[in-house]
């Protein structure tokens, strides 16, 4: 790829492109006989496990949470990690997998693919990269529209993925009865404009973050799967050192590595964690750790993200589109370059050759 040297970077170009694409894919898939297909196979498993590494078990992370959401005590789908489903689960012939990877290159991903096939268990493979091996390989394959990253920092390929596993969602459950409804996946695009819509106060509160030596970023519900996101892109593109974590955790062992100089970024808290909440805030106050909260209104006693209102179940998708912003723009304030992670650095590139 052309190698960006100042803003706007490809990470950028890719943020602001995800309305288009997301609404893109929601038309091709409305009538796509395949995702029929799929889904009729996905109701005759007895488990279904989403999975993938990095961004992409994160996109299948929230694909999981969806299920739960929707089905409640009838789900059947739970995410795990790509390595630990490949070592350390069993399945069988009645199991199906759903496959998240960005290009179809990833080594794990296609040892777990000639595994699952060799064990007659059915891979559905989620991809942009028509031409990757995965999508070669699979028993099904659903293309998220969007061909290859041009940014290491994948962030277009978690929304698409993340609005795939949505579809699923909402396919399964106009086929069999579920506790819940979901509200029209239809009007995705524009809260993910909205979310676009706020840039400037987005990046006036990455200028005023972008010191910060360590972050915390902790979600709860629909915010488990954003947050571990969010802190992955810190690492990748800021080179901060950050943990994602449900929001319970913060108060089990967390708080003596925080001081003045670290941030706690609050993702999502349901509205009945709000006592909860507000202990962590009194606690944060007393070690003089600042916090950014997620928001659809300003606040007077908090720093925010701004971020579009939108149901609970759409959180991981129209939220994650502000934190991407939050990072990208941390990361050009500190005169880094988004796009590579460190791979333009020998020694990082010279890393990443040691493994698959």
């Amino acid at each position: 790829m052309e190698t960006r040297h100042t803003h706007p970077y490809w990470m950028y170009e890719e943020i602001q492109s995800q309305p288009s694409y997301v609404r893109s894919l929601l038309d091709d898939m409305q009538n796509d006989p395949l995702l029929d297909r799929v889904t009729q196979v996905l109701l005759l498993s007895k488990r279904v496990f989403f999975t993938g590494c990095g961004t992409s078990y994160y996109t299948a992370k929230a694909g999981s949470f969806f299920a739960h959401h929707v089905f409640q005590e009838k789900n059947r789908i739970q995410s795990v990690p790509a390595f630990e489903l490949l070592h350390h689960w069993k399945w069988n012939k009645k199991d199906a997998v759903v496959l998240f990877t960005h290009s179809g290159e990833t080594h794990l991903a296609l040892e777990l693919l000639e595994k699952a096939k060799k064990d007659g268990v059915p891979v559905i493979v989620i991809t942009g990269l028509s031409s990757g091996s995965a999508a070669k390989k699979a028993d099904y394959v659903l293309f998220t529209g969007y061909e290859q990253e041009k940014s290491f920092a994948h962030t277009i390929s978690y929304t698409l993925g993340a609005t795939m596993a949505l579809l699923f969602v909402h396919r399964l459950a106009e086929k069999q009865a579920s506790p819940v409804e979901i509200e029209r996946i239809d009007s995705l695009p524009d809260m993910i404009e909205a979310a676009l819509q706020a840039e400037a106060s987005i990046q006036e509160t990455a200028k005023r973050f972008d010191g910060t030596r360590r972050w915390i970023v902790a979600g709860s519900g629909p915010g488990i799967a954003l947050a571990e996101e969010i802190a992955l892109k810190a690492v990748e593109t800021c080179h901060i050192p950050a943990l994602g974590l449900d929001f319970e955790q913060v108060f089990h062992g967390y708080l003596p590595m925080c001081d003045s100089d670290s941030l706690l970024i609050v993702t999502a808290v349901p509205g009945n964690a709000r006592d909860r909440l507000d202990e962590l805030l009194r606690a944060a106050e007393k070690i003089h750790l600042p916090v950014l909260l997620s928001s659809s209104s300003p606040s007077e006693k908090q720093p925010v993200i701004p971020v579009a209102d939108c149901p609970e179940i759409f959180v991981p998708i129209v939220y994650v589109v502000s934190f991407h912003l939050f990072v990208y723009f941390v990361s050009v304030f500190k005169g880094l370059n988004p796009d590579w992670i460190r791979r333009d650095q020998p020694s990082y590139l010279a890393a990443r050759k040691e493994y698959r």
